[in-house]
């Protein structure tokens, strides 16, 4: 296959994550699409999720590894008048580079591969009803430094970010309407208690002319006590909370946690199944060795 971009931590993620929301109405509203973007691995965003190289340099900037995750603060700019919830979505986001060449390596792994070129694409986070998706586009057009990908590493790339996106799905369900459940409920309880009052407070206290800025105003006051209420808003907080526990594949997940362990297991197989398929495909980048040395000249 012809040569792809390598990612850095500089590069520019776009795109547009679905998440279930709350209108300035109260009423949920599934499946709303917001507006994502960040740098790769630049503070805030990688900062305890990245996977940078930092002896590892190309055009200007530091070389990322495959499963290098922007994790924190990645800004979700609601486009529609559902928004309630954009200010918690920033702070649970994640956004994971699942393709790398393993030909290629740093300290922290295969290096990160721009899987269409001169992009690539990140799985970005998702919810409780929207699992995650490859909806994040990786901008690396500016790159002049070009790495082998070969069809393994393709293949493996997919079937992680699959992987990926199965137990993050799962996950978060569990939260909506599984054994998680039970938790967002107590939570919500709580807080409702916690705010409610405050909600009242700060809505009593709204100017009484009725103008486009008040009005706003009481509307998203009504959409954070509606989300509050249906478990949309306070189901990321055990979200989050869960995450120390049992670990997630996107987002922030301490070392010690079970996923984070299988997910150091889970790159060993995809470095097995890489090379796998690429002796499959007769890549000529893959060393072949005879059984027998040449007869000797007589």
């Amino acid at each position: 296959m012809p040569g792809v971009a390598v990612l850095t931590h500089i590069d520019l993620m776009v795109g547009v994550d679905a998440h279930d929301e709350v209108a300035p109405t109260g009423s949920p509203a599934p499946a709303a699409p917001h507006a994502v973007t960040g740098l790769l691995c630049s503070p805030p965003w990688g900062a305890a999720t990245g996977k940078a190289n930092p002896t590892v340099w190309s055009t200007g900037g530091m070389v990322v590894s495959q499963g290098s995750d922007m994790g924190f603060f990645i800004p979700h700019v609601p486009l529609g008048p559902a928004g309630a919830l954009a200010g918690l979505l920033a702070t649970t986001s994640g956004s994971k580079s699942s393709f790398g060449a393993h030909r290629n390596r740093g300290r922290n792994g295969p290096l990160a591969a721009a899987c269409l070129g001169a992009t690539g694409l990140n799985l970005n986070c998702g919810g409780s009803t929207q699992p995650p998706a490859l909806s994040g586009t990786v901008l690396a057009l500016f790159q002049l430094t070009r790495q082998g990908f070969a069809w393994g590493d393709v293949i493996a790339g997919a079937l992680h970010a699959a992987a990926d996106t199965y137990v993050q799905h799962r996950i978060d369900a569990s939260f909506n309407h599984g054994r998680g459940a039970a938790a967002v409920s107590h939570l919500r309880a709580r807080a409702l208690g916690a705010l409610g009052w405050r909600a009242a407070w700060i809505g009593a206290r709204l100017p009484p002319r009725v103008g486009a800025a008040s009005r706003l105003a009481r509307e998203l006051v009504a959409g954070t006590m509606a989300g509050l209420r249906d478990n949309r808003f306070i189901q990321h907080l055990p979200m989050f909370l869960g995450s120390t526990s049992v670990g997630t594949p996107l987002g922030y997940s301490p070392s010690v946690a079970v996923t984070s362990r299988l997910e150091n297991a889970a790159d060993q197989a995809d470095e097995a199944l890489q090379r796998s398929i690429d002796r499959m495909f007769e890549d000529p980048a893959v060393d072949e060795h005879p059984t027998q040395g040449a007869p000797c000249a007589r």
